[in-house]
């Protein structure tokens, strides 16, 4: 979509390309994202929906986890078919071929995560498994203390990762010969991830904050009705509250959902930085030693 992405920009810079990027071709987005965009949205809300007026008043049972368990599955395929279809518009690589590399990172950061929650699990029974001549206060302050060392730790060591997904995204490589070995130079210009997400960070609970704000409303006013049944009093809200709450849900989903085609904008315009800093440096580089 840009033939000036490798190019060195700064934070201001990325962040005003991508708004750029994505204000001069929000109807070929439109176009092409409507459909995954759509469906996600639906599913997404009716997760909420079901999850809130079903599951938060009367408790989850065995015979519907099975939906439960259905919606986050087809939540999960619907997005990346959504970012996907994003790709697509970015590198011009196929729909197919973007499709098999968005599934493999999904993999991969899963498998991270999986990682990180064993580690956390294991230490979490580290208390338990303690003699009883032991001061266990004093353990789990100390565990305690760990794990929030190692969740920053790992927060750290995943920040490089943004920059080794746009390197895989963008380029023709394989997921072996890419995305792992450009985690090294994502390392490399961590601080500078670090202020384009921290921005970017900034600007997005902003926005949520905004595009949420009648989604809380619904929740306190419904929260509230809970509270009054669970005493014996009647609901006081009208029949179609329920369709009321999943449609201001589904339009919550599809705003938060375009929002985050310009963030991953910006991520696109940070990889083409770094990604120039990187030629321009390693040019630098050859000359001096000829």
């Amino acid at each position: 979509m840009d033939i000036e992405l490798i190019k060195s920009r700064n934070v201001s810079k990325c962040v005003s390309a991508a708004f750029n990027l994505f204000n001069s071709n929000i109807k070929r987005i439109v176009t092409a994202l409507w459909l995954p965009l759509l469906v996600f949205s639906l599913v997404a809300s009716a997760f909420l929906t079901v999850s809130f007026f079903v599951f938060g008043f009367k408790g989850e049972t065995a015979s519907t986890l099975w939906i439960v368990y259905g919606m986050m599955l087809v939540m999960l395929a619907s997005y990346v078919w959504f970012l996907s279809s994003l790709f697509n518009l970015l590198n011009g690589q196929g729909m197919k071929r973007n499709l098999m590399k968005m599934i493999k990172v999904f993999l991969a950061y899963i498998a991270l995560i999986v990682v990180f929650g064993i580690i956390i699990s294991a230490m979490v029974v580290v208390p338990n498994l303690v003699g009883d001549g032991v001061d266990k206060s004093h353990v789990l302050t100390m565990v305690f203390g760990l794990i929030l060392v190692f969740t920053l730790l790992f927060l750290v060591l995943m920040l490089p990762f943004t920059y080794s997904f746009m390197a895989y995204m963008m380029e023709e490589g394989s997921f072996r010969k890419t995305f792992f070995p450009a985690y090294k130079v994502g390392f490399k210009h961590w601080g500078f991830l670090f202020v384009v997400m921290f921005v970017v960070g900034l600007i997005s609970m902003v926005v949520s904050c905004v595009l949420t704000m009648p989604l809380f409303i619904l929740n306190i006013v419904q929260m509230l009705s809970f509270r009054g049944m669970a005493w014996g009093d009647p609901s006081g809200l009208p029949s179609y509250f329920p369709w009321f709450f999943f449609v201001t849900a589904t339009i919550l989903y599809a705003l938060m959902s375009i929002f985050s085609v310009w963030i991953y904008m910006v991520m696109y315009y940070t990889y083409g930085s770094i990604k120039r800093n990187e030629i321009d440096r390693n040019n630098k580089k050859n000359i001096q030693e000829q």
